[in-house]
Order: C-alpha cells, then sequence, then structure tokens
C-alpha cells in the first residue's frame, strides 16, 4: 500500500507543479499532504 501512497504523492507533485485549474490544484496540495501522513503511519506500524 505504501506504493500506492507514493504514487498518489507523485501524481499530486505533478499536479501542483504544473496545474492551472485552482481547484486541483488545493486538491492536489490536500492529497499529498494526507499521503505523506499515511505512509508515514504505515512505516511505523512495519517497522519491528
Amino acid at each position: 500500500m505504501i506504493r500506492h501512497h507514493e504514487g498518489a504523492r507523485r501524481m499530486a507533485s505533478e499536479e501542483l507543479k504544473g496545474g492551472q485549474d485552482q481547484r486541483m490544484r488545493l486538491m492536489a496540495d490536500d492529497v499529498y499532504a494526507g499521503q505523506g501522513i499515511e505512509i508515514a503511519r504505515m512505516k511505523e506500524i512495519l517497522t519491528p
């Protein structure tokens, strides 16, 4: 699942770099931040 979330962050990052629609950029910002939190949680769970 971590790779899936990393993919979402990559896509959001692309939108933030070149997107023209402000609503999409706001959503991409939310996705980027939220997925980062989720990735950190999963890594914490999986760390012995």
